[in-house]
């Protein structure tokens, strides 16, 4: 797991970028990210990838 969190954050720096409204709670932190164009270019990059690499893995097992 940390081996992926490393990949991730040197691969989209904007996940490591901490300003002001993180770590207030959970809840905010989800707002936040969704609220953030920052945040929401890296979090749409990662949905992408996994999507990719999901459908990568149920092709390769039929």
């Amino acid at each position: 797991m940390t081996k992926i969190t490393l990949l991730l954050i040197s691969l989209l720096p904007s996940l490591a970028y901490a300003h002001e409204e993180h770590a207030q709670s959970w809840l905010n932190n989800l707002w936040h990210v969704f609220a953030s164009p920052e945040h929401m270019f890296s979090f749409s990059v990662v949905v992408a990838v996994g999507l990719v690499a999901f459908r990568f893995l149920i092709r390769k097992q039929s």
